[in-house]
């Protein structure tokens, strides 16, 4: 997992559960806009090909203490399994 700061990064199953659990507090929602110009910009990406799925998207993050919302572009992979999708790779960060 690759986000946009040091503290957001990490390799391995353990290191990704753990940042999940963290990142799961977060409020998240994608984000949109109303310029005409600029809507393409936002418009979420997913496509599925065999087992596996690519997903981005324009995402907006509630920090824990921030005031503001934090635009970021996020990237996802995750392969189907019997138990169902599996993140395999996630990678998010201000433009």
């Amino acid at each position: 997992m690759y986000g946009s700061s040091p503290s957001d990064r990490g390799a391995g199953a353990a290191a990704a559960k753990k940042l999940l659990a963290s990142w799961g507090k977060l409020a998240m929602e994608v984000a949109y806009t109303k310029d005409k110009h600029d809507q393409f910009m936002y418009e979420p990406l997913e496509t599925t090909f065999g087992d596996a799925t690519i997903a981005f998207a324009q995402v907006r993050l509630k920090l824990t203490g921030k005031k503001k919302w934090v635009l970021v572009s996020a990237f996802a992979i995750a392969k189907q399994t019997p138990s169902g999708p599996q993140i395999v790779a996630l990678a998010y960060g201000a433009d």
